[in-house]
């Protein structure tokens, strides 16, 4: 079976389909008319100024079933309670009339749908997990509780769990599930909805495990009966679709794999600058919103987050890791730090482990960069090298994120976007040659986190 690839694509939209909401919204539903899906929206800077822009990804397969609500959404505040029955797609300024205004997209519903590789786990002859590896959502008092629970495992006593699977016979579901959101109890009682792209066929899953790696590059890992009855082998395309609880209000479910983080990283960046740049971090909304930056971070990161201050404190590495969390990084894989040095450190030790492993750091002179890569540099006149930051975590330094490659009027560069950039969230263009960051001798570049 052939991989189905999917590719976002960026398209400009005419100023007379945006003179109203209303008239903003039935292009879009237009597009989905045509096996479009909307991804997301935004205002894009041009020589000939901000233009409306839609990312879409063409869905021959037909997975879209719900239709786009387009609202405006003046402030956070809206967005939550909007989420309150919708799944989000973007948030972004756009040009309504003319006039920039905040405009949220969204779908009915209260779902979660991604698709990615697969692959298999559990039952007796499963010898990548030892006799005595638990499982991370079922535990022995669930199946004593629960029939519907009880009905995935084989009776009687022997190994643990993973080994005791029906993988013969039950459909069941590992993911990277985040529980703060979909607590282990809440995915004890549902099952999800697991979708074969390339036929159409759907069955029902329960949810069993954490997992896959992400280092896999895998979203999901099912039972073997599950896979045989959907057609699909190891890594294979598949679609997930599942249920939140009602009231939940985030954005992000799954630890996506790496590859799968570009996107979504590109779409936050660029989303936190169109609504805060040029706003003072002394000021509300961004003073707000830093403070929601480091509680974020705090409640996955611990106590190093805890927010001292918008001013006079620099918070241009919590701005990074807060982006990073929104796209679906967890601390264990990337070592969250208010300190870019310290996860450029870890990153770099990770690169030289395993140079294609998952958010290595390499070296600026020699890497080209993509768009939802990292940029980092040195700060206060500070001249640390790549080879020296391998062992260094204690220097001043700034990181950015990659939002577009391309070239304008001055030649090849990228565009980045970062926090604390003149006190506020900044862009910046930066030269290339050859597809390589041109060198500086002010704060020269370190090195590239990549990010799949």
């Amino acid at each position: 079976m052939n991989e189905l690839e999917i590719k976002t694509k960026t398209l400009r939209i005419d100023d007379s389909d945006c003179e109203t909401v209303d008239e903003l919204a039935e292009f879009l539903h237009l597009m989905e008319g045509t096996l479009k899906e909307v991804v997301g929206i935004g205002l894009l800077k041009l020589d000939d100024g901000d233009a409306n822009i839609v990312d879409y990804v063409v869905r021959p397969d037909g997975v879209n079933k719900e239709i786009l609500d387009v609202t405006v959404a003046a402030d956070e505040t809206a967005v939550r309670e909007k989420l309150q029955t919708n799944t989000p797609v973007q948030w972004a300024v756009m040009k309504i009339n003319g006039n920039r205004t905040n405009v949220f997209v969204s779908r009915p519903g209260r779902s979660l749908v991604f698709q990615g590789k697969m692959s298999t786990f559990g039952g007796p002859n499963d010898t990548d997990m030892n006799p005595g590896e638990p499982l991370a959502i079922i535990k022995d008092a669930d199946i004593a509780a629960n029939p519907k629970v009880a009905a995935l495992f084989q009776d009687g006593t022997g190994p643990a769990l993973g080994r005791r699977l029906l993988n013969q016979t039950t459909s069941y579901i590992a993911c990277r599930w985040d529980y703060k959101t979909t607590p282990r109890k809440y995915l004890l009682g549902i099952e999800v909805e697991v979708r074969n792209p390339a036929t159409g066929k759907t069955i029902k899953a329960r949810p069993a495990d954490w997992g896959p790696d992400a280092k896999t590059n895998r979203v999901a890992d099912l039972s073997d009966f599950a896979a045989s009855q959907l057609g699909l082998q190891t890594n294979d395309i598949c679609e997930v679709t599942v249920p939140l609880p009602v009231g939940v209000v985030g954005l992000a479910l799954l630890t996506p794999a790496t590859g799968a983080i570009r996107p979504g990283l590109v779409q936050i960046a660029l989303t936190q600058h169109q609504h805060y740049h040029g706003i003072n971090e002394a000021h509300d909304p961004l003073f707000s919103q830093i403070k929601r930056y480091y509680a974020d971070l705090k409640a996955v990161a611990g106590n190093e987050f805890t927010f001292e201050s918008a001013t006079g404190v620099p918070w241009s590495a919590v701005f990074v890791c807060w982006c990073l969390l929104q796209a679906g990084v967890t601390n264990d894989a990337f070592d969250f730090s208010k300190r870019h040095s310290v996860y450029i450190n870890k990153a770099i030790q990770r690169a030289l482990a395993n140079p294609i492993g998952a958010f290595p750091a390499l070296d600026a002179k020699t890497t080209s960069p993509e768009p939802g890569d990292l940029i980092h540099w040195n700060r206060s006149n500070g001249r640390i090298t790549y080879e020296q930051a391998k062992t260094n975590a204690d220097y001043d330094s700034h990181c950015v994120i990659v939002v577009d490659v391309g070239e304008d009027a001055n030649g090849p560069c990228v565009h980045t976007i970062g926090g604390n950039e003149g006190n506020s969230v900044g862009l910046t263009r930066l030269p290339l040659n050859n597809g390589l960051l041109v060198p500086r001798s002010e704060n020269p570049y370190i090195s590239i986190v990549k990010m799949g």
